[in-house]
């Protein structure tokens, strides 16, 4: 990670080096895979819980209209 260098104004300090720094950890992908599959599949649940409230606001809506052209229609009469 860090070269061997003195420390200024004190001891000399070795600091740890990573020889395979390029190399990703062997579990460290299976991890990032998984995590990256549940983000999607949170994704798809949240459009999918979107969806189904849009629909219902839809039918809400369209119940709303059919009822005031039911009490616009029987005071026409």
């Amino acid at each position: 990670m860090w070269p061997l260098r003195p420390r200024e104004g004190g001891p000399e300090t070795v600091q740890p080096q990573n020889e395979h720094r390029d190399q990703p950890e062997q579990g460290g992908t299976e991890i990032r895979e998984h995590l990256a599959n549940e983000r999607t599949l949170l994704s798809w649940v949240r459009t999918g819980i979107s969806l189904i409230s849009i629909g219902l606001v839809v039918e809400r809506a369209g119940a709303l209209v059919d009822a005031s052209m039911r009490v616009g229609s029987t005071n026409a009469s």
